[in-house]
């Protein structure tokens, strides 16, 4: 996970709101010191303390932890695809490879290689 990035959204959304590293820090009991290092990217908080922290700014876990959700959902994609592949014969890979290319020439907009 990308601590740096997430916590600079929980900075952007604790500023969008108007609220201090103090006040969150009060409203969670927990040390003003350990908010700072949660927004700079130094500490990391516990899955716990992030949800209180999305509550007391009316966002979400998926707004501040975004990127790795993307990583994540690609991840997953990926290994969905791996465990398809590994079922097939090496012609019905080869034939596969061919058709994802042609797809993905198709949706860049590079289809006129195949319309000759």
């Amino acid at each position: 996970m990308d601590y740096r990035k997430i916590g600079k959204r929980i900075r952007d959304a604790r500023n969008a709101k108007g609220l201090t590293q103090e006040y969150i820090a009060e409203k969670l009991e927990i040390d003003p010191s350990f908010i700072s290092r949660i927004e700079n990217g130094h500490n990391k908080g516990s899955f716990e303390t992030y949800v209180k922290i999305c509550a007391l700014l009316g966002t979400t876990l998926d707004y501040i932890t975004q990127d790795d959700l993307l990583q994540a959902h690609k991840s997953i994609a990926e290994q969905e695809f791996h465990d398809c592949i590994v079922r097939l014969s090496p012609s019905q890979v080869s034939f596969l490879i061919e058709e994802v290319k042609r797809f993905t020439d198709y949706s860049t907009g590079q289809m006129e290689d195949y319309n000759g």
